[in-house]
């Protein structure tokens, strides 16, 4: 078996392994296209037996049906394949984790816009990776946020993936309109090949019999749910708070204010995510009111200070877009840093790198088309098209120029932008874990980034790690964290502490502070002991914190979840939401 595998005679045969827990699988293939593989020898005879002489486009398997429990759908009610007969069907099987699995989406939106009016649904398919994707609630609020209409199944067990044979995130499957798998596709797809799947399926319908005219009314009740994004999550919603916030900065003097207003010392940078905007705070402070209950503190407020902010400028004005200039736009942007007079932008959702001039407020565009790349770097800043910058770091050359470095996780890859030119500083491009010389290294998903001297710090969201780059020696090497399959909620040493999906980090005074997203805590990692602890949080205290930075005694917590800016005092570890004024 592994010879046909590897055969480059049967190039449709490439990477195809048995199922696990099984010995062997047989693969029934025609014309490169192979259905599900099986063990069983009553399986393997269907599935030669079943192929339809009047089907022009080979064999075809019967799809397995979707569950009908209201429970296990997001987005709409159940959608039985039985009344979906007569409708093309895109299933996307995702998990909210998954960068790649968020480059599908607006090829799937798209698809829907360019065929709308068709007989054509769209459902997604959540298999969750890590433990936290599970919840329902944390699923239907990812589906808020990326903007996904049509409707979700849940698939926490792994049911559907194991049913339809599928074997990495992102997977898309097309059924027919006589709900029989027609073309599948691990990996990122666009919308021009599923365009091309999906016109060659509606055009079959009613030619082959295959459309079940009967099913037209549930078909059409079931496409209502389809069809353009959530206007909301496209911008011009919660614009008097926060929706999503990912990514916080604070600018200035690090030592302590003395007065309890503006303290004249900080300045506090929000990417408000959700509201695809940037705003520019003042910080001030007050004082907490002795008996009144603070978070996560182990007993009433002492009358310490707390930060409030206070938004003094706004970049954006709320609705996705790309345009440079006094009017800008940005799409879900990230990570910031502001350097001297100049704010630089991970604007994840355009796949681009920003500069907002502090002096004229005036925005452009330093790399990056608006389009999702292919991860290829190198060329003159502006050249290369980038794939989901998530964070950036920015630092003196030496020379009066900067060197931006960049967490650019959906190329698996840290980047580098200097002297004029853009270039992977480390990793191969593929998804892994694996540490040694920085080109050969992989990563997986680099979220967050913190400086310090020759160390480039870095979250490996996928592999729930604490990794570092050391710019002397390029070499990638592990603080914490194991491998794609590892994670937990665990304190203690390099080898035991365990990670579930962090997203940001910052460096403070001989320690890395972490925010540990899907355990809702903020975690500290001592780097002369290499101890991992936790500093607050938990469920119910920070919900999904993305991004975190040291503010005087307390770390600012962009706390993604609960669409706020939370404050830890660093001394006991009680959580308050900060006062925002507009």
């Amino acid at each position: 078996f592994a010879a046909v595998a590897d055969d480059p005679a049967l190039p449709w045969m490439a990477g195809k392994i048995a199922p696990a827990g099984s010995p062997g699988a047989a693969w029934v293939c025609e014309r490169g296209t192979c259905l599900m593989p099986t063990a069983e020898p009553a399986e393997l005879l269907r599935q030669l037996s079943e192929r339809p002489a009047a089907d022009p486009g080979g064999l075809r398997l019967r799809a397995p049906e979707l569950p009908t429990d209201p429970a296990r759908w997001l987005g709409g009610p159940p959608q039985a394949l039985a009344a979906l007969r007569g409708r093309v069907v895109v299933l996307d099987f995702w998990t909210l984790c998954c960068i790649n699995c968020v480059h599908v989406l607006p090829e799937l939106h798209a698809l829907e816009e360019q065929l709308a009016g068709e007989p054509l649904t769209v459902i997604g398919v959540h298999s969750a990776k890590f433990d936290y994707e599970k919840e329902p609630a944390a699923v239907e609020a990812a589906r808020l946020r990326l903007n996904i209409a049509h409707p979700v199944v849940l698939d926490p067990a792994h049911e559907l993936w194991q049913q339809y044979g599928v074997r990495a995130w992102p997977s898309v499957i097309v059924l027919d309109a006589a709900g029989r798998i027609a073309w599948q596709r691990s990996g990122e797809v666009s919308v021009k090949e599923l365009r091309a799947v999906c016109e060659r399926l509606i055009a079959e319908i009613g030619r082959d019999g295959a459309a079940d005219s009967a099913a037209d009314s549930a078909a059409d009740s079931a496409a209502g749910s389809t069809g353009a994004a959530d206007s909301a999550g496209e911008g011009g919603a919660g614009l008097a708070g926060l929706r999503f916030p990912e990514k916080i900065h604070v600018w200035g003097l690090q030592s302590p204010a003395p007065v309890l207003h503006l303290d004249g010392q900080h300045m506090v940078y929000i990417a408000d995510t959700g509201n695809h905007r940037l705003l520019a705070c003042d910080v001030g402070w007050e004082r907490g009111e002795p008996g009144q209950s603070t978070e996560g503190a182990a007993g009433e407020d002492d009358g310490a200070r707390w930060p409030v902010l206070l938004v003094r400028r706004i970049y954006g004005d709320g609705t996705a877009g790309f345009a440079d200039g006094a009017a800008p736009r940005f799409r879900q942007p990230r990570g910031i840093w502001r350097l001297d007079q100049a704010l630089y932008v991970a604007d994840s959702g355009n796949h681009a790198i920003r500069r907002v001039d502090l002096e004229t407020h005036e925005v452009m565009t330093l790399a990056g088309t608006g389009a999702l790349g292919r991860g290829e770097a190198g060329g003159e800043d502006g050249e290369g098209a980038l794939r989901s910058p998530w964070d950036i770091v920015a630092s003196p050359d030496g020379d009066g120029g900067e060197v931006l470095f960049i967490a650019m996780a959906g190329a698996h890859q840290l980047w580098v932008i200097s002297e004029g030119r853009m270039g992977v500083l480390a990793g191969s491009g593929r998804e892994n874990h694996a540490d040694g010389p920085s080109l050969e290294a992989t990563l997986a998903q680099p979220s967050g980034l913190a400086l310090g001297g020759r160390w480039l710090f870095f979250v490996d969201a996928e592999t729930s790690s604490v990794r570092l780059l050391d710019l002397a020696e390029h070499k990638v090497g592990t603080v914490c964290g194991q491998s794609l399959f590892d994670w937990g909620d665990v304190d203690g040493g390099p080898e035991e502490a365990r990670l579930q999906h962090p997203m940001g980090i910052a460096l403070g005074d001989g320690e890395l502070l972490i925010a540990d997203s899907y355990n809702h805590k903020v975690k500290a990692i001592n780097l002369e002991r290499m101890i991992v602890e936790t500093v607050a949080g938990g469920p119910g205290l920070l919900h999904e914190p993305s991004g975190l930075a040291l503010l005087a005694e307390h770390v600012l917590v962009a706390d993604t979840g609960a669409h706020r800016i939370a404050a830890v005092r660093r001394a006991d570890g009680a959580v308050r939401a900060v006062r925002l004024q507009f």
